[in-house]
């Protein structure tokens, strides 16, 4: 059997004070670094099965996000809310 490599992408973060950064993405899911300042990057996804829009927390500040799919449901961008 052999390995599948991951299909990762680029798509946009839009913070709530106006500024961007860049998210790596593959399929639903996303990570990107908070501008908090922790050195460790955060994650998300956006599979809304059941009825539930997921979201992040970020433990150490307390920002929060939310990973938008495209029309094809994969990662399309994140947004601080």
């Amino acid at each position: 059997m052999g390995d599948a490599y991951l299909d990762l992408f680029t798509v946009p973060v839009h913070y709530l004070d106006g500024t961007h950064g860049q998210a790596r993405a593959e399929g639903n899911n996303a990570t990107w670094m908070c501008p908090c300042g922790d050195p460790l990057p955060i994650m998300g996804r956006c599979y809304y099965a059941y009825g539930h829009i997921p979201h992040t927390i970020h433990a150490a500040c307390g920002r929060r996000y939310r990973v938008f799919p495209n029309a094809d449901k994969q990662t399309d961008h994140v947004e601080e809310y």
